[in-house]
């Protein structure tokens, strides 16, 4: 008998990738809050329940992003916790002590996102965007997307870019990705996001100059089809998907345009020199050229920093700062609705 709970123990110390515990029930989250609690130089997950008592993990450790999972029971988060203080992604039921396990492995990871289906994250790793099933680990390079066969339960696992004969995609895709990286001078992703059908790809792309949107189809019916665009660039970027349309809101800061060729002849100037539509702004795109200007601001007065979209897409939370003098102040958390304009008729939290 003291065997067998050897053994257990030894495998429990160094259970498998993603391995859920079963003797843990689902998680009563409901009416919690997840937040990063600063200490110094070091930041760590916190849980706080609806009476207002905390819980973290354990053990000490520097956690920099994290989310709820798609049922809302389990934190997903990213930290250097890991054997080789690497940052990876990491799991955690907040409601009883229990803790953290590892989902990913390898190369360190940052710029989180959770899918909606709950069936697998994105991290961006090694300047590219990778999937990890969740909770099983098993890894897929999105974008660009591995040209190499997927080995593994397709049904089970359903990360994109795995299905049967994908290869001539994932390859035009590849090709097409290596030219639009060279003209915007890219240099690598730091974040990436996929709608809820999995099919479009939005990205935040370093550059020579600042941060590009990249918007990408990840299945066209035929690799003749496969086509990119990147919109504007900007100095900085953050992105929002929309939770049931393929649509990403983009909140940037000192708009640039991502190459030359992309400047319109009617926004250049006689000396050389190019306008810019605006300064700083909060725009809800479509993959298939749309366009709503949520809010902009023509001369950097303000910032509309840290978006988030309802669970139902109709509105946004974000972070509004205003210049005064030298620097800028925060004005507060509002809320708007994503419309045209929606910035008109925000309210402050």
């Amino acid at each position: 008998m003291l065997a067998v709970l050897a053994v257990f123990f030894v495998w429990w110390k160094n259970k498998p990738l993603g391995y859920l515990d079963p003797l843990i029930p689902p998680a009563d989250t409901a009416g919690y809050v997840v937040a990063l609690k600063e200490s110094g130089d070091r930041r760590q997950v916190v849980a706080i329940a609806p009476d207002g008592s905390h819980r973290s993990p354990n053990e000490e450790a520097n956690d920099i992003e994290c989310a709820w999972d798609a049922k809302g029971e389990r934190i997903v988060f990213i930290s250097d916790r890991s054997p080789d203080g690497s940052y990876q992604v990491f799991n955690w039921v907040p409601d009883r002590a229990n803790e953290p396990y590892r989902i990913s492995e390898g190369a360190p990871v940052r710029g989180l996102f959770v899918h909606p289906s709950g069936r697998y994250v994105l991290v961006a790793s090694r300047g590219d965007i990778v999937a990890f099933s969740y909770p099983r680990g098993l890894p897929r390079r999105i974008m660009p997307p591995s040209v190499e066969p997927f080995v593994g339960d397709l049904e089970e696992v359903g990360l994109p870019g795995a299905e049967q004969d994908y290869e001539d995609i994932a390859q035009a895709i590849s090709s097409l990705w290596r030219q639009v990286k060279e003209s915007v001078e890219g240099e690598a992703f730091e974040a990436g996001a996929l709608d809820a059908s999995g099919r479009y790809f939005v990205g935040v792309l370093t550059t020579s100059r600042g941060k590009a949107v990249v918007l990408q189809d990840l299945e066209p019916k035929q690799p003749q089809q496969v086509s990119a665009r990147v919109p504007f660039a900007a100095e900085t970027l953050e992105i929002a998907m929309h939770p049931t349309e393929p649509r990403v809101l983009v909140s940037l800061r000192r708009f640039q345009y991502p190459s030359l060729a992309s400047i319109p002849r009617n926004m250049l100037n006689p000396d050389g020199t190019a306008r810019k539509p605006f300064e700083n702004g909060m725009l809800l795109l479509d993959f298939h050229g749309g366009v709503v200007p949520i809010a902009v601001s023509a001369n950097d007065s303000q910032q509309f920093l840290s978006p988030t979209l309802s669970p139902d897409g109709s509105e946004v939370a974000f972070v509004l700062t205003e210049r005064e003098g030298d620097g800028y102040v925060t004005r507060g958390l509002f809320v708007a609705p994503v419309q045209e304009g929606g910035v008109a008729q925000a309210r402050r939290l």
